[in-house]
């Protein structure tokens, strides 16, 4: 009745896409379709379509970018599900080899060692000169010492089907491996820049498969 046309809802990062379309459900019985939607937080490439009856407009979110390096597991982004990257902490930056050197408890030219070996192997491993288990030996060596628990399994897949060499990306055309190297902040945030690229590629792939959507009398298209 005031006039606006476009109006957007929050709060729908936590929420899983049932509680998302009741939402939408009681928001579309009583604002017509002609005012659009906009929805803060939404990141689910995978339910896209279920939001066209909706008339959803537009949506944004930081999850891509923030899980490449805020999240435990899901830090890299695929065609059909999420890495784990692999951490590699830097010797001399890291805060916690920082205390633990200062208070005595850990020897840096020793840790200098580990991080050299790390990242040495999985560099020979991109490169096809080193197998899985001989590159996994001495990355959770190192783990090891920064976390007592090491998610072994979850990097052996990562590198196991080694994602960054198909995808076309610049970030993985460019830096290859690297892009999976939990490690410093412009590193992580490269890996967030792929994040956001692969999201924008799904996004396109359902704006180009998706036929019209209804539900009861209404009825739209992909915008």
């Amino acid at each position: 009745d005031m006039g606006y046309d476009y109006i957007a809802l929050g709060g729908m990062a936590p929420l899983q896409i049932g509680q998302i379309i009741r939402i939408l459900d009681a928001v579309r019985g009583v604002v017509p379709d002609a005012v659009r939607l906009h929805l803060f937080g939404f990141m689910k490439s995978d339910h896209i379509e279920r939001l066209l009856p909706y008339r959803v407009e537009s949506f944004d979110t930081t999850s891509p970018m923030l899980r490449s390096f805020k999240d435990a597991r899901r830090n890299y982004m695929g065609p059909r599900r999420w890495y784990t990257a692999v951490r590699v902490p830097s010797a001399d930056e890291n805060r916690v080899f920082k205390q633990d050197v200062l208070a005595g408890l850990r020897v840096q030219h020793e840790l200098r060692d580990m991080e050299a070996k790390a990242l040495a192997v999985l560099r020979r491993y991109a490169d096809g000169a080193a197998t899985l288990d001989e590159t996994l030996a001495p990355v959770v060596t190192y783990g090891e010492a920064f976390k007592p628990q090491v998610p072994t399994g979850a990097y052996r897949e990562t590198l196991a089907d080694r994602a960054w060499e198909s995808c076309p990306c610049r970030v993985c055309r460019e830096v290859g491996i690297e892009v999976m190297i939990f490690r410093g902040s412009n590193r992580n945030k490269r890996r967030g820049f792929h994040n956001l690229w692969e999201f924008h590629r799904q996004l396109r792939a359902v704006r180009r498969e998706c036929p019209v959507y209804s539900i009861g009398s209404r009825t739209d298209h992909a915008t």
